[in-house]
């Protein structure tokens, strides 16, 4: 009787203090799970952060990069009516850059003319590019304005002429107002990626 009685005891379950380990187990499981699964989460909303940044600065370096390749001989004038040189730009007081840019599709952007007047801004963390309808402008003509890149802490931009020789300014002086350089050397300093530096050359139309 004493054997049939305990056998029948080992087979009523688990006990109080078994289940109470059994639930802690399974919780201390779960906590850890979850705690996981955020962190994943985290880390995959953090890369896709980065992927985007990334694709950002390709895409507004691309545009600079086509702009510049592009650029025309062919110089405009300003809301005055002065001369505008070819290509121009400066570092003071902003980052400031203007070129005729040819290849234009004259469909798109309701110009006969292929060529359009293209520039880029640097103020406020932000690159901007500026686009002009006419070459020459009127009195009361004014660029669009579209910013391609944010978060930007620092931009440099460094003129090669056809010495090899690198220029903070362009034209170098008024007697070269008409040249152009040969390549532009971009320095884009972001407060999340870091610095970035790219060598654009202009095409020779010859």
């Amino acid at each position: 009787m004493s054997i049939t009685k305990h056998h029948i005891q080992r087979q009523r379950g688990f006990t109080l203090i078994e289940l109470m380990v059994s639930l802690a187990i399974f919780a201390t499981i779960s906590t850890l799970s979850f705690m996981s699964l955020i962190r994943i989460q985290q880390a995959q909303a953090t890369t896709d952060k980065e992927m985007s940044r990334l694709t950002e600065l390709q895409r507004a370096m691309r545009r600079m990069g086509q702009d510049i390749l592009y650029a025309s001989s062919r110089g405009a004038r300003d809301n005055n009516g002065k001369p505008i040189p070819a290509f121009s730009g400066k570092r003071f007081p902003e980052v400031y850059l203007q070129l005729t840019r040819s290849g234009v599709d004259s469909l798109i952007n309701g110009n006969p003319s292929n060529q359009q007047r293209i520039g880029y801004l640097f103020e406020k963390n932000t690159l901007y590019r500026l686009v002009w309808q006419q070459l020459d402008q009127a009195p009361d003509s004014k660029p669009e304005k579209y910013p391609i890149l944010t978060k930007v802490s620092a931009m440099q931009i460094n003129y090669l002429d056809r010495s090899k020789t690198n220029h903070k300014n362009w034209p170098v002086n008024a007697a070269k107002a008409n040249e152009e350089p040969i390549a532009l050397e971009i320095i884009v300093t972001t407060k999340d990626l870091g610095k970035f530096r790219r060598l654009f050359y202009i095409r020779d139309p010859n």
